[in-house]
């Protein structure tokens, strides 16, 4: 599916994510926390599609449910006791902490996904070769490595149950596994053997390299960029003056806050999806 940000340069569409995800870490208010897994989570629905969102969220879910459940059994702090477990006090502070604290986790899981789709190799080679040509290179083929090797451990496994027919006793399946494991090591080591003499043969580090790019900065990449950086600021302010006076101890002091606050927070995050819904609007009143 063709997404607005496509015909955007890589700069807007960096300068999105980092401010996403900045924003997302930098407060614990639940508000912004829910603001933030609310944007992310239909953007992500938008990109992946929904049975592709929900799958994948198997261990992030796993990874909260641990947080929220694991920080009052440890964390005692609080006024508010809802019961007593083993003599030690479980209170609500400590609860609605690890309840903000997995959703964090949860949240900069999801923008993460969001930006496993933006930004494509090409885009980071872009921003980033000129800069940093070796660590550019690096990040870009380790993330592309992640999804390469999960998807060639599936093959060799399907290929283990083809040969195979039947029920298998722990014993098969362990030296199985174990033979999966050398054949997908050994795989690795011949795509990265076969990469380096690739490399080597094309002149890699022999001099200063050139690249061909088809991107450029249009009128409405710098408006972007000009919001993005203004929003991104203005929610940075917000948070820190008005999210930063939200207590978890003693006691869940200042969740109101102000609702101005939120605004410019939710227009950032918000952003990629308004400008899909101005250029339908735009398709549709064209025809």
């Amino acid at each position: 599916m063709r997404h607005i940000f496509t015909v955007y340069h890589p700069s807007v569409v960096f300068l999105y994510l980092a401010a996403a995800l900045a924003c997302t870490m930098l407060s614990m208010q639940p508000v912004y926390l829910l603001i933030s897994f609310a944007a992310g989570s239909i953007y992500a629905v938008y990109l992946n599609g929904a049975r592709k969102y929900f799958s994948s969220l198997k261990f992030a879910l796993v990874m909260f449910a641990v947080i929220a459940v694991l920080n009052p059994l440890f964390n005692h702090r609080g006024l508010t006791v809802l019961f007593y477990l083993a003599g030690e006090p479980v209170t609500l502070e400590a609860f609605a902490y690890g309840l903000c604290a997995g959703l964090m986790l949860l949240n900069v899981f999801i923008w993460f996904s969001c930006y496993a789709v933006l930004m494509t190799n090409d885009k980071f080679l872009y921003l980033f070769g000129k800069i940093l040509p070796a660590t550019a290179l690096m990040v870009s083929m380790t993330l592309k490595l992640i999804p390469q090797t999960a998807y060639r451990a599936r093959c060799i496994m399907n290929a283990q149950e083809g040969l195979v027919s039947g029920r298998r006793k722990k014993k098969q399946r362990f030296k199985n596994g174990v033979r999966s494991a050398s054949v997908l090591m050994g795989w690795g080591m011949e795509d990265s053997i076969e990469t380096a003499d690739s490399m080597r043969a094309r002149g890699y580090g022999a001099r200063k390299r050139t690249a061909f790019s088809i991107f450029r900065m249009g009128g409405h990449d710098i408006f972007s960029l000009a919001a993005v950086g203004i929003l991104a600021s203005l929610s940075v302010v917000c948070i820190v003056l008005f999210g930063g006076k939200f207590m978890y101890y003693p006691c869940l002091k200042n969740l109101e806050g102000n609702i101005w606050a939120y605004i410019p927070y939710a227009i950032l995050l918000f952003y990629p999806l308004l400008l899909e819904g101005r250029e339908r609007l735009a398709w549709k009143r064209s025809w």
